[in-house]
C-alpha cells in the first residue's frame, strides 16, 4: 500500500475557551465537560495518496488523518486540567518513529490536577475538522468503506491506560448553535508498553458523509502522577 505522507498541521496552545469551544462536545467525554480550543499554523511534505484536493471532495480510503483534520479539541473536566496538556507534532519530541510511520508523530504529556472532593481528573484532544469544530460547521466527507482507524502509540514507562476513538463529536445535540453531529462513534481502551505497537478503531466500514472527530484519546485517572505518551502513523483504513 503507497500511503505517501503530509502533514497540513494548524496546531497551537492557545488553550482560551472560545464560545465555540465552550460547547459540549458530545457523547464522548462525560456531562458537564468543558472543552477548549487551539489555533496556529504550519505545513510541511507532500499530499497522502487517499486525500482529497482543495475541491471539497471526499477523501479517499486510505488516508493520513493528520493530513486533513487538527488536534485542536482539548477537552477536560476543568480549564485547568485542559490547559496542562502539552502536546507538540515536532518529530523530534518523539524518542522514534513507529516503523512505517506516516503522517506527524505526536507527543503528548499531563499532570493531573484534581478539584475540590474530585478523586480522578479526566482530559482528552479531538483531531477535529475544521479546527475548533464542535459541530458549528460541517465535518469531512470520506469515501465509503472505512472498517478501521489504525494508529501506533507507546507510553514514556509503559502502563498508561488511554482511551482512543473516531467520531462522536456532538452525538448527544443539545445545543441550537451546533447543528452538525458525528453519525458514528467508535472507541477502543488499550494500556500502552515502553515501545511501539500498532493498535486500531474498529469501524463499521459505512458511509462517513461528515466526519467532524476523525481521532482523538482520552485519559481517565484517580492518580495525579504526570502521563507521557506517543502516538504515531494514524490512518482511516
Amino acid at each position: 500500500m503507497n500511503r505517501r505522507h503530509h502533514f497540513r498541521l494548524v496546531f497551537g496552545l492557545a488553550l482560551a475557551a472560545t464560545a465555540l469551544g465552550c460547547s459540549a462536545p458530545g457523547s464522548t467525554p462525560p456531562p458537564g465537560s468543558q472543552t477548549g480550543s487551539s489555533s496556529g499554523g504550519g505545513s510541511s511534505g507532500a499530499s497522502s495518496s487517499g486525500s482529497a484536493g482543495d475541491d471539497g471532495g471526499p477523501l479517499g480510503i486510505p488516508f493520513t488523518v493528520s493530513d486533513d483534520f487538527v488536534p485542536s479539541g482539548f477537552m477536560g473536566d476543568s480549564p485547568t486540567d485542559f490547559n496542562s496538556i502539552t502536546m507538540s507534532a515536532d518529530t523530534s519530541a518523539c524518542p522514534s518513529r513507529a516503523p512505517g510511520a506516516v503522517g506527524a508523530c505526536y507527543s503528548v504529556a499531563w499532570t493531573p490536577t484534581f478539584g475540590p472532593q474530585a478523586t480522578s481528573a479526566w482530559v482528552g484532544v479531538y483531531w477535529q475538522y475544521p479546527s475548533n469544530n464542535w459541530g458549528a460547521l460541517p465535518g469531512k466527507p470520506v469515501s465509503a468503506g472505512a472498517t478501521k482507524v489504525s494508529f501506533a502509540a507507546m507510553g514514556a514507562k509503559g502502563g498508561e491506560v488511554i482511551k482512543f476513538l473516531a467520531g462522536g463529536v456532538n452525538a448527544t445535540g443539545g445545543n441550537p448553535s451546533l447543528t452538525n453531529a458525528d453519525s458514528f462513534s467508535a472507541t477502543t481502551s488499550v494500556t500502552l508498553t515502553s515501545s511501539w505497537a500498532t493498535y486500531e478503531v474498529p469501524l463499521s466500514g459505512d458511509t462517513y458523509t461528515s466526519v467532524i472527530g476523525a481521532f482523538a484519546w482520552t485519559i481517565t485517572t484517580s492518580a495525579t502522577d504526570p502521563i507521557a505518551f506517543y502516538v504515531d502513523d494514524i490512518v482511516w483504513e
